[in-house]
């Protein structure tokens, strides 16, 4: 190993054919290799304090040309510390590589196609439901070339294949260095790390359902197929046995996928209702996925959890929702909605507030602290699904009453209390209370099952700590010494046999986390599923739920 040279290590060389050797420089948690040949180099990515002065002091020839498998401020930090190199990287990122003014246009963005979500899931150019994930750099690059996934590229007579990686940070690439017909190298970016895991998750994170872990097994033995021998990863070791390592993780990934992921299909209940009668005075919507649901005492007034239809498809919203509520005064015996109660922060949990206010001007709008608090300063969390993102003529406002764990709230003479239920988003509360002779739990969509088991989500941009304390196995956790005889959760979902499926939920969501984690190695779940930017937003969450 050679010395540290402005902090940055160079690792002895790698000579992977004949007068060809490749050196690993690392700079912390990222690392990019060098590729010389017959007194020229060619740099793989490029760290942070990595110059061309640091890489001639260390006996390298300055770099002719520089490549990227992605772009971002670990791995595309030269700025113009390279004056005389060509810079290559995907098409893709090259207004995140010159933090452009398209770059900009592209990522202010609102939910202008609700009819289209169960095709795209959220999906934008930079980022998820309005959450960024794709950043412009730091640095920004003077001038780079671009190429495309599945091109040959060349750098002096060395022929490098592209493949598309793009299952990783949007649109990552490798690059496959093929000598007489064979593949002696993978320069694989962030796809695998030199220990055969994956390094993350957050970094697959592919829109609004996760990691679409399939695609990410398939790409991996596609890349294995080729027979690489070497791999040069951006996280890790190198190693000369690279077909064995992408083998094995592909072939783990499918064994996680086979009994975790199949799920029961969605399939909304016919209704010739909009709501769904529970009995007692209790309503729950039952079209369009909605979320509403309804409490009205024996003195009419009302309780709400979560006022939003959900129903973005239907251009009369806002007018069929009043007619729900003349409906439950006309039919239901209701004379006023005093309270409603947000369960967590995605606007189509209470986008038609302020319908119900204005119909009740006294009515109050309540929730748990966190909650309240993304409520009230979206713009301050980078989450994804927050209310801005829905383009209402809204994007914001103060919540009346704040709930804490500590204190029931009083309504009426009936307690509600309050429970935290992560796994849906870390921002998740919900609330549970005892109706005549009924224990019921307004579960949101951390528990939104339809009498079936629950599985683990991954919804990472909500930010979600599987294997931790704020995971979606302490949700269950919380609910099952809780004695509920009737889970009301989000969409439309409920159920009766609540211990039965909750513990059922217990030990499919801890099988599941257990093969999950699995996938990374001996990492902490903090740094497998949040991204370094969410991160001083969950300090400030966490900071909330300490005093609530």
């Amino acid at each position: 190993m050679h010395p540290i040279r402005n902090n940055v290590t160079f690792f002895n060389p790698s000579e992977i054919a004949p007068g060809v050797q490749v050196i690993t420089i690392n700079g912390g948690p990222r690392q990019c290799h060098l590729l010389v040949e017959n007194g020229s180099s060619l740099l793989i990515n490029c760290i942070a304090g990595l110059t061309q002065a640091t890489i001639e002091q260390a006996g390298y020839p300055a770099p002719t040309e520089i490549w990227h498998t992605q772009v971002d401020n670990s791995l595309a930090a030269e700025g113009d510390a390279f004056p005389d190199a060509v810079i290559r990287l995907p098409r893709q990122y090259a207004d995140v590589a010159a933090a452009s003014e398209d770059y900009w246009k592209a990522a202010r963005v609102l939910w202008e196609r609700p009819e289209a979500w169960m095709e795209e899931l959220g999906r934008e150019t930079y980022g998820i439901s309005g959450s960024l994930i794709l950043h412009p750099l730091d640095r920004p690059l003077p001038r780079f070339q671009t190429f495309e996934s599945g091109a040959s590229i060349s750098w002096r007579h060395l022929a490098f294949e592209v493949w598309d990686f793009s299952v990783r940070n949007f649109y990552a690439v490798g690059f496959a260095l093929r000598l007489k017909e064979k593949i002696v190298a993978l320069f694989a970016g962030e796809l695998i790390d030199g220990d055969g895991n994956l390094p993350d998750a957050h970094g697959f994170e592919a829109d609004y359902s996760g990691p679409p872990w399939r695609r990410i097994a398939a790409t991996i033995k596609q890349a294995a197929s080729h027979e690489p021998r070497w791999l040069f990863p951006a996280l890790g070791p190198s190693s000369a046995h690279a077909t064995s390592l992408l083998t094995q993780l592909a072939d783990r990934i499918e064994v996680f996928t086979q009994p975790h992921l199949p799920q029961t299909p969605w399939v909304e209940e016919p209704s010739s209702n909009r709501y769904r009668d529970h009995g007692d005075s209790v309503f729950q919507m039952a079209a369009h996925f909605g979320n509403v649901i309804l409490l009205i005492n024996p003195e009419g007034e009302g309780l709400m959890i979560d006022p939003g239809p959900c129903d973005y498809e239907n251009p009369r919203r806002k007018e069929d929702f009043l007619a729900d509520l003349e409906r439950f005064e006309s039919e239901a015996g209701l004379k006023k909605i005093d309270l409603a109660l947000v369960t967590h922060f995605h606007g189509d949990h209470y986008d038609l507030w302020p319908v119900l206010k204005a119909r009740y001007p006294a009515c109050r709008l309540g929730a748990w602290l966190p909650v309240a608090d993304v409520i009230a300063h979206p713009e301050t969390y980078p989450y994804a699904c927050r209310l801005p993102w829905y383009g209402l003529d809204w994007s914001h406002c103060p919540v009346d009453v704040v709930l804490t764990r500590q204190q029931p709230l009083d309504w009426h003479g009936t307690a509600i209390h309050t429970v935290f239920l992560p796994g849906h988003c870390l921002v998740h509360a919900g609330y549970w209370l005892d109706w005549k002779g009924r224990r019921i739990l307004f579960s949101g969509d951390s528990i939104q099952t339809r009498g079936g088991a629950d599985n683990l989500q991954l919804l990472i941009s909500n930010h979600s700590v599987p294997g931790t304390s704020e995971g979606h196995l302490t949700a269950y956790e919380n609910v099952i010494p809780l004695g509920i005889t009737l889970n009301l959760g989000g969409h439309g979902s409920s159920f009766e046999n609540c211990d039965e499926i909750y513990r059922a939920s217990y030990r499919r969501i801890e099988s599941t986390t257990k093969s999950l984690l699995g996938l990374f190695g001996p990492k902490h779940p903090a740094d497998i599923f949040v991204r370094e930017s969410f991160r001083p937003a969950a300090e400030k969450v966490r900071a909330f739920m300490a005093i609530s």
